[in-house]
């Protein structure tokens, strides 16, 4: 016979306990994830709130002549600043612009009309201005002459008639404060940078196209092999900042412009950047994520053509970069790369601004973007690019992260207008993103292809003539929160699209005219114009692309020129309460361009 033995109360008690146990442990790792998340997303809205508020006064700044000491309180908390400006860089009307708190709100008043609220559901418990001083003319200036007969290498370089061959030996020796001045030729070099300006003393490598300085007029092209320009790094922290490349034709190089980990506020501007690899590509080369990443690049009125790709940020989580007034048209691949290269741990970039600019023509999508590539895409002319105009990628490892996208007509491209995750998982757009102001039209397949539960951020676009359905993923939009899909009514076929206006002389009204979601003023488009007599927009805001005038102007590198004021920000945005309570420290200094053009 088998004797038989039931469990004993002592074995009950320990399975109990075993079983509590480990159900405690479940319940904990689930509040953990769930507390991670959330701490997260109180985050990237502290940090989406600070940096847009940011961006708002930096572009207030680089508009403005001077600061009105009387009026401003610098160097202490709660700091004010008010700044004599103008209305916009086509409207030259005087006007005060004043950036100040008011109960833990930063708030921008224009001349006496009521003042905005540029943060919401954060609080600002520190803003500080401080005069960061006044940027000179360039103490030093290096010459290059290549196609000058006397040039050498061996020579002193200070003249031009003592000029050196090359560029490379110019960087050697240039330090803050210094303008290496380039005559025309054909430079096969890379001109590696090792040394740093300062904000008000900048290194500045100029191409003398019109031949002024140097005495040799033309074209001034950088043939690089690897690296056209290279901004070197040391270590996991230490990059070159404070350096301007301008008025360049860069070619044949793997990398265009490469930017290593640690460079800070560097200007790429107004040169011609084609036959390369990758245009400009900001990355990193310090693996484990043991590296300080680049901040506050400008990279403005290029020309980006040719290329494979134009723009490529490389999981270097470069911070505050602003592209603004390009064209960035038929490269053979994408013309605005973001890639993680599959790193876990790596971002593209953080609080991008994307501005302004043409964006057309590139065999694949004109921008690819990534889930935790976050910041503003605002005023761009995206068409005719072979793939997806704007193209969020699914990733499957990692939170997404705030975008802004509105005011952009985004038209006639091969597939999706917009596309956010893929064909069958489309979540990589977070929640309180905001898609506003645009206009979608004439893509090769749907026009805003997300997912039900980002379908509230869809605000006042027009979603119309796309080949495929308007909004793919989600219900239709049109016809709620000022969606409409309505022919938008363009002045001109192929790329023109001004919209018409019967105070144009055309026979209608474009319905996508006063049908934004707020004043052209709030959404930062004073001065510039969608229709075809360039009349600024005022009023309620119109839907898509803003036209503008803006130039590079004129940029302080030569004796005589007047010195300009740089002021520094200083500001913490605190989101959340308690244990979700999450600090975000943001800082930048800006020059104030009109106080030396």
């Amino acid at each position: 016979m088998h004797s038989r033995r039931g469990i004993t109360l002592i074995e009950v008690v320990l399975y109990v306990a075993l079983f509590t146990a480990m159900s405690l442990a479940v319940v904990q790792l689930i509040l953990n994830t769930q507390n991670a998340f959330a701490h997260a997303r109180i985050q990237r809205k502290a940090l989406a709130q600070g940096n847009t508020a940011l961006e708002r006064i930096a572009r207030e700044l680089r508009l403005a002549g001077d600061v009105d000491a009387a009026a401003s309180v610098m160097d202490a908390h709660p700091g004010t600043l008010q700044l004599n400006t103008v209305v916009s860089p086509t409207d030259s009307t005087p006007i005060t612009r004043t950036f100040y708190l008011a109960s833990g709100t930063l708030m921008m008043q224009e001349g006496t009309a009521a003042a905005i609220p540029l943060t919401s559901g954060v609080r600002v418990t520190n803003l500080i201005f401080r005069d960061a001083g006044k940027s000179q003319a360039s103490s030093v200036y290096y010459y290059v002459r290549g196609s000058y007969a006397g040039c050498s290498d061996s020579n002193t370089g200070l003249t031009p008639q003592t000029a050196f061959c090359t560029i490379a030996k110019a960087a050697t020796l240039a330090t803050a404060g210094t303008t290496v001045l380039v005559g025309a030729g054909m430079y096969a070099e890379t001109v590696v940078l090792t040394h740093s300006g300062t904000a008000v003393q900048p290194i500045a490598y100029v191409a003398d196209v019109g031949g002024t300085q140097t005495g040799d007029a033309g074209t001034v092209t950088v043939d690089g092999g690897t690296y056209g320009f290279q901004f070197t790094s040391t270590g996991s922290d230490t990059g070159v900042d404070y350096t301007v490349i301008e008025g360049f034709t860069i070619t044949g190089a793997l990398y265009g412009v490469w930017g290593g980990q640690g460079s800070d506020a560097n200007s790429i501007r107004n040169n011609i950047i084609t036959g390369n690899t990758d245009g400009i590509r900001l990355t990193t080369t310090w693996g484990n994520g043991m590296f300080i990443p680049g901040t506050n690049w400008t990279i403005e009125f290029n020309s980006i053509y040719g290329n494979t790709n134009g723009i490529y940020f490389d999981d270097g989580e470069y911070t505050g970069v602003l592209v603004q007034f390009n064209q960035i048209t038929t490269n053979s691949e994408v013309g605005i790369l973001t890639s993680d290269r599959g790193n876990g741990g790596f971002e593209p970039a953080n609080a991008v601004t994307i501005q302004h600019n043409e964006i057309s023509g590139n065999t694949e999508q004109g921008i690819l973007s990534h889930p935790w590539f976050d910041g503003v895409f605002f005023d761009n002319h995206i068409y005719g690019n072979g793939d997806e105009g704007f193209w969020v990628v699914f990733r499957s490892s990692g939170t997404p992260e705030v975008i802004n996208f509105r005011n952009n007509t985004v038209r006639a491209n091969g597939n999706d207008g917009l596309l956010f995750g893929n064909e069958s998982d489309r979540s990589s757009v977070d929640a309180s993103s905001v898609i506003e102001n645009n206009i979608v039209s004439g893509n090769g397949e749907s026009g805003i292809d997300t997912t039900l539960n980002q379908c509230a951020v869809i605000r006042n676009n027009d979603v119309w003539g796309n080949t495929g359905s308007a909004y793919q993923g989600c219900p239709s939009q049109t016809g709620s929160n000022g969606n409409i899909a309505l022919d938008p009514w363009y002045v001109g076929p192929g790329a023109d699209v001004h919209l018409q206006a019967i105070a144009t002389g055309h026979a209608l009204d474009s319905p996508a005219l006063d049908a934004g979601y707020q004043f052209a003023s709030d959404a930062g488009l004073t001065g510039r114009w969608t229709r075809s007599d360039s009349v600024a927009d005022s009023g309620t805001v119109d839907m898509g692309y803003h036209y503008g005038n803006e130039t590079p102007g004129v940029q302080q590198y030569f004796a005589g020129d007047p010195a300009s004021q740089a002021i520094r920000v200083e500001m913490t945005v605190v989101g959340g309460q308690g244990t979700f309570e999450v600090t975000q420290l943001l800082t930048e200094t800006i020059v104030l361009r009109r106080s030396y053009r």
